[in-house]
């Protein structure tokens, strides 16, 4: 009988260590922070002051657009990421504000790019330097007739796609040829 309560403890405590090895320090995503910020850039501020909207203790933060990794995370922030980076090292709609306490990140934003593109004021962000800048992005809305006559080549649509992608304020390749050619 003893043999058992000895087991069943032992097998509580390892369950344990083995669920706060995955929960413990994990960046936890704040949903209302992101709806503060996502106002304010509608609103049309264009700095927020980050100090002025956060509840929780941090020593530093980065924004990270598209495409970003966990390592990059890591290694910009100094800092163990556990969490979810919401995809971001593969979507290009989004960009994620990481905050950081010690030596683990705390909190997780997802900020949309529907108003713009996120940047820190001064490099890393702390608490005494706190803006948030938002870019925001130039509209570009492509007309095309279908009575115009198609150019005359593929290259055409090519240099032309690639003349709109990289005079707006748009990510390069959002315009692509062959959606152009496709049609």
């Amino acid at each position: 009988m003893l043999r058992k309560w000895i087991l069943l403890i032992g097998g509580a405590a390892l369950t344990s260590l083995i669920l706060s090895f995955f929960f413990v320090n994990r960046a936890s995503e704040d949903p209302m922070l992101a709806r503060k910020i996502l106002e304010r850039a509608e609103s049309g501020t264009t700095e927020i002051s980050l100090s002025t909207l956060t509840d929780f203790d941090w020593e530093k933060a980065s924004v990270y657009g598209p495409y970003t990794t966990v390592d990059v995370i890591e290694e910009s922030l100094n800092v163990e990421f556990k969490g979810s980076i919401n995809g971001i090292d593969f979507r290009e709609d989004i960009f994620l504000l990481v905050f950081a306490k010690g030596n683990h990140a705390i909190k997780t934003v997802v900020l949309s790019r529907k108003v713009g593109n996120y940047y820190e004021k001064n490099g890393m962000l702390t608490p005494k330097n706190d803006l948030l800048i938002i870019k925001k992005l130039l509209k570009t809305t492509l007309y095309w007739s279908c009575h115009a006559p198609p150019p005359a080549a593929a290259a055409d649509w090519a240099a032309f796609a690639q003349s709109i992608a990289t005079t707006s304020d748009t990510r390069s390749g959002s315009i692509s040829s062959s959606t152009i050619i496709n049609w």
